[in-house]
């Protein structure tokens, strides 16, 4: 007996069971497809997903790159300006003659605690712009002297500092430095710093 082929098969079938196997087909193919179609979502959901993640990284890597570019580029900005501003002081302090550099080392020699009867001693290049800002003769520093009070006598001595610019007391104690490039770098560092905290705050 000659076996019967599946369209045989399926013409001895009534419509009713035909139908159903259609149904059963379709119904498996859909649930087939939609388990295509859910895993292929979830799938691209976790695609996306990642992709969000590595994009939110990228974004937040260049958003940290962005604010410390901003941040080294203003740093660079408030150094050079810090450096040019104290560059200008320091050839301001230099620079200084008479009343002018009398009144500076008078302010600064009044908020130090300084031996009355110490010397001072100048780069010898500054002696005598020193000697005439300070004296008005050549024989003591009497204008110096005069500015301060509480009878302070101090002296200019002849022996020259080592130092390029400013000045230093000579105490019978100790010495006080009045380096005018010292003074400066000082303050500029002091500047610097509060202007890297500021930096950080932003």
């Amino acid at each position: 007996m000659t076996e019967k082929t599946i369209y045989e098969k399926i013409e001895e079938l009534g419509t009713e069971e035909l139908t159903q196997i259609k149904l059963d087909t379709l119904e498996l193919c859909e649930k087939t497809y939609n388990e295509i179609i859910l895993k292929a979502n979830n799938e691209a959901e976790k695609i996306i997903k990642d992709a969000k993640v590595k994009a939110s990284l990228i974004e937040t890597q260049q958003e940290h790159n962005s604010s410390l570019e901003r941040r080294q580029a203003k740093g660079k900005i408030y150094e050079d300006v810090v450096n040019e501003v104290f560059t200008k002081v320091l050839d301001h302090y230099n620079n200084l003659e008479g009343k002018k550099l009398l009144d500076l080392v008078a302010s600064l020699i009044s908020s130090e605690e300084v031996d009355k009867n110490a010397k001072i001693e100048v780069a010898e290049k500054d002696y005598n712009k020193y000697l005439q800002a300070l004296s008005s003769n050549k024989k003591d520093l009497d204008l110096l002297n005069k500015k301060l009070g509480n009878k302070f006598n101090l002296e200019l001595s002849k022996n020259p500092a080592n130092i390029d610019n400013g000045f230093i007391v000579i105490g019978t104690i100790y010495d006080l430095n009045f380096n005018f490039t010292d003074l400066v770098n000082t303050k500029k560092e002091e500047l610097q710093r509060d202007l890297i905290k500021h930096l950080f705050k932003e």
